[in-house]
């Protein structure tokens, strides 16, 4: 099975050095990432993670995204590299295993005081895409649900269903995320927060070492994180699924002594499956939305 990867060639605030590194990448048919732990291809995911711990000074939580350069991403993966999180600079197919070179990744940077030494080959075959608002990520690596890659890259139009247009309401899941984010106060009045790191709001699309959270929160009541996600076309075991694992993941990551983590999906229409999996499931709930689309006369003067 295809997996979907995002990778950053380099720091985007560094224009002059970014452009630097992805010409190269685009030129030898290659990704880099750093973290210079020599070559890994011989070790086991637990014994990458013991030599990444040893370096005191990089934050513990990055060791998941080497392992999953190393260990995870196979021939036949897709590559997409970004550029910052509203830009993606090319997009490739993985051709050959994980590879380190030390010089080469002295020579990718133009540095010998930095260096990208954990390489993976590809073949690059789309260009640029640049999106109107936050899509992407903010860490180095991580993995994009097919779905998703399918939304950004693949659907060009809103699939209609029979009967919709006649009944008043349409399938907009694809812009319910963009409105839910725009209007967030409005849709949840006041009974969350959306997410802030580091004084910026930074709720959408969270990156964590298993995927992208679509809207971090915080309760307002009780200031328990709160895992938002959208059912979309999942089923309701995906859906619930994804969601314990999130929530899971901020439990170990985010949360401070004392705080909670809880869930709510957000979806058209509830069915049965989700609703005894969320009996007993406590800290998941779940809101239907409702569009209604209708046209009206100009009042007359």
């Amino acid at each position: 099975m295809v997996r979907y990867w995002v990778i950053a060639p380099y720091n985007y605030d560094k224009p002059e050095a970014f452009a630097a590194c992805w010409q190269y990448d685009h030129a030898n048919g290659v990704i880099a990432i750093g973290w210079d732990l020599g070559n890994l291809s011989d070790l086991s995911k637990e014994d990458i993670s013991a030599r990444y711990l040893e370096h005191t000074e990089w934050a513990a939580t990055s060791r998941h995204q080497v392992i999953k350069f190393w260990k995870e991403i196979q021939r036949d993966d897709i590559i997409i590299a970004r550029a910052g999180r509203k830009r993606v600079v090319g997009i490739g197919t993985v051709v050959g295993p994980a590879f380190y070179d030390a010089e080469k990744g002295k020579e990718r940077a133009g540095s010998k005081a930095e260096s990208f030494p954990n390489f993976l080959r590809v073949r690059w075959e789309k260009g640029e895409t640049v999106f109107p608002r936050t899509e992407l990520g903010m860490q180095t690596l991580y993995e994009m649900p097919a779905e998703r890659y399918a939304e950004l890259f693949e659907t060009a139009a809103i699939p209609e269903t029979p009967g919709d247009a006649e009944n008043g309401s349409f399938r907009l899941e694809r812009h319910l995320e963009d409105f839910i984010v725009a209007n967030f106060d409005r849709v949840f009045r006041g009974e969350y927060a959306y997410f802030q790191e580091d004084g910026q709001r930074e709720g959408r699309q969270y990156p964590t070492d298993i995927g992208l959270i679509d809207i971090l929160a915080r309760e307002t009541a009780t200031n328990a994180y709160v895992v938002i996600e959208l059912k979309r076309d999942k089923s309701s075991d995906q859906a619930v699924g994804q969601t314990l694992r999130y929530m899971g993941w901020v439990k170990e990551h985010l949360c401070q002594a004392g705080e909670e983590v809880k869930g709510l999906i957000i979806c058209q229409d509830a069915d049965e499956r989700l609703e005894y999996a969320l009996s007993m499931t406590p800290n998941i709930t779940h809101k239907r939305y409702r569009v209604d689309f209708r046209l009206e006369e100009p009042a007359t003067k």
